[in-house]
């Protein structure tokens, strides 16, 4: 009885674990609101300013998969209809864009405010419904992007799109949006290696993405630069073991996961298993010491990456709000508020 019963417990746990795991799958910064898409579908609006619910009521008729913003904030979404719609306002309620059929992974809105989708199949123009898959595909990735990718769109319309397959590296895929054709940025090239790509993001002159990989016994991680039509490596970590034969681990490597440009402070912040970073871009950032752990994260985890094994990524985004303020996406604890002095979490 007493194991039946302890059976029970542990499973009621679990389910309430489970719950918390998947309560939200994405959120958005718009008009001073943190947008939460549930895991069922629905949105909840909290304010930024101190992470606590909005008494704005934002509803749709069908279950929600994607949230996104176009090119002027206004909040995206694509839902269970095979519709992408857009926020109104004025009527409190959502235009419909266009349909869809093919399966999205994500929404993408260049400067003429024209939509593409990231899809299982590769980058489709919403406009034309025409889908394009890059002719050079990475291992693992030759048909289709069964496994959904990191992505941005920069200053130049460029749709970036990123890969991790542990071990193996990573793989970078640049769709041009005013031409509609991939372009080469070299990241197959024997000069630079992608490591397993978590987050892409941008300054005023430079596109960055970050990296972070546990292999054996070797964390590491790494951001990287891409400028000039050139990539390298600007910050790299790795697990350092005692050299006395007794493979003693002295410091464990950061496991880099999101990443983001602050342009209030001009700074690029990072989370890893240590918590969240940042670091001033006129410093010299090889160097760990020009790093400040902003506040270091206690958060739960599940088994860590799919593609390595050791620790884990329990944080999946990290979102810029202003100066001292950002916001991140966690595995189970829901939406962390960083306010400026401690981390609000929202659940």
């Amino acid at each position: 009885m007493y194991k039946l019963i302890l059976f029970f417990i542990v499973l009621l746990l679990t389910r309430i674990d489970s719950v918390a795991q998947t309560q939200f799958k994405d959120f958005i910064i718009a008009d001073k609101y943190i947008w939460a898409l549930t895991s069922d579908g629905r949105i909840m609006l909290f304010d930024t300013a101190n992470g606590k619910p909005a008494s704005k009521q934002i509803t749709n008729t069908s279950g929600i998969f994607v949230l996104a913003t176009d090119a002027y904030g206004i909040p995206v979404i694509a839902d269970s209809a095979n519709e992408i719609k857009r926020y109104n306002a004025e009527k409190k309620s959502w235009d419909v864009i266009t349909n869809y059929s093919e399966k999205l992974y994500g929404l993408i809105f260049n400067k003429k405010n024209s939509c593409y989708a990231i899809t299982q199949n590769g980058i489709a123009d919403m406009r034309t419904k025409q889908v394009y898959f890059p002719q050079d595909t990475a291992i693992f990735y030759r048909k289709t992007w069964s496994k959904v990718p990191v992505y941005m769109i920069d200053k130049s319309d460029n749709i970036w799109v990123g890969f991790g397959f542990g071990e193996w590296g990573g793989a970078i895929y640049v769709f041009n949006t005013r031409e509609e054709k991939y372009i080469d940025t070299l990241w197959n090239n024997s000069e630079f290696s992608v490591s397993p790509v978590k987050s892409f993001f941008e300054d005023s002159i430079a596109v960055y993405f970050t990296s972070g990989l546990s292999h054996m016994f070797v964390v590491s991680g790494s951001i990287s630069k891409y400028e000039n039509q050139k990539f390298r490596t600007i910050f790299y970590n790795t697990s350092e073991y005692s050299k006395d034969g007794k493979f003693k681990l002295e410091k464990e490597g950061e496991y880099i996961g999101p990443g983001a440009y602050n342009s209030f402070d001009h700074s690029i912040y990072f989370y890893s298993q240590h918590g969240i970073f940042k670091g001033d871009i006129k410093k010299d950032l090889s160097k760990f010491e020009n790093w400040i752990n902003v506040i270091e994260t206690k958060l739960k985890w599940g088994w860590g990456q799919s593609d390595a094994t050791g620790p884990p990524m329990n944080v999946t985004k990290l979102s810029i709000i202003d100066k001292d303020k950002f916001a991140i996406l966690t595995e189970k604890d829901g939406i962390g508020l960083f306010d400026g002095a401690r981390m609000i979490m929202i659940q």
